[in-house]
């Protein structure tokens, strides 16, 4: 589970869509039809569905919020641009009626740890309000040095989504000494392939004794990178909006005897 969104696979997915696209293209698209951007006017909010992408700082306590997208929920080939009055709010902040320096570019938010509101208006004045849970997932660390001769099992506490991937860093005294889970899946990597792992149904993250005793370092610094994908369905149960969560947690001290 630690392994399903590294950089390696997601540009494999990617070459493997755009060759796909190629084809089509040149076979004379019969099969596909590129999406169209038609104006808000019209449209009632029960028609909006919305695409969510929040990222947050690894570093500072803040998030990058990509511009949402929103499709037509009759045709989902048909994107949706909201015109003013129509708007999108996340904690009430406005983030489509507010031009930003560069298209596309991301808005720069205070990070969030609780229930967030995402209300969408269209321009008759219909609303439409989305409520998602923010809160982080808990290392709990033990206190007491490790034994590296058997597997560490850390229990994970928080927020766990059905839906989550986790990415593993452990951090030693030099570049060589610890444990990097994108690294560590890369072709170019030589070394043990021996993964860390995160079991959602026990909510444990276990570190092998294999990585406990590759690792250098006495009191390693270890985070961990979170990706929750969620689809939660409107009332009629006929499509699904998407939304994901990046962060990452603190960097928490293991002590390894």
């Amino acid at each position: 589970m630690t392994k399903s969104n590294l950089l390696p696979s997601r540009i494999t997915i990617q070459h493997f869509a755009a060759s796909a696209l190629v084809a089509i293209l040149l076979s004379g698209g019969a099969c596909y039809e590129l999406p169209t951007t038609i104006p808000s006017i019209g449209i009632p909010v029960a028609d909006i569905v919305p695409n969510y992408w929040l990222r947050e700082s690894r570093d500072s306590c803040e998030m990058a919020f990509d511009q949402p997208r929103f499709n037509l929920k009759s045709n989902s080939n048909k994107r949706i641009d909201l015109v003013f009055p129509a708007k999108f709010t996340f904690q009430g902040k406005d983030l489509v009626t507010r031009k930003s320096e560069t298209a596309g570019e991301p808005f720069i938010l205070p990070c969030e740890n609780g229930n967030a509101l995402f209300t969408i208006v269209d321009n008759s004045g219909g609303e439409r309000v989305d409520k998602l849970n923010l809160r982080k997932i808990e290392l709990k660390i033990p206190q007491t040095p490790i034994d590296r001769s058997q597997d560490l099992k850390i229990p994970i506490g928080g927020n766990i989504y059905e839906r989550m991937e986790i990415e593993t860093t452990i951090e030693g005294s030099s570049i060589d000494d610890g444990y990097n889970d994108m690294l560590m899946n890369t072709e170019e990597y030589k070394g043990d392939r021996t993964p860390i792992t995160f079991d959602p149904k026990t909510k444990i993250l276990t570190i092998p004794t294999q990585v406990l005793k590759r690792i250098k370092s006495n009191r390693p610094k270890i985070q961990l990178e979170v990706k929750n994908s969620l689809y939660y369905e409107y009332p009629d149960k006929h499509s699904s909006p998407w939304f994901q969560y990046h962060y990452s947690t603190p960097k928490q001290t293991l002590n390894l005897k």
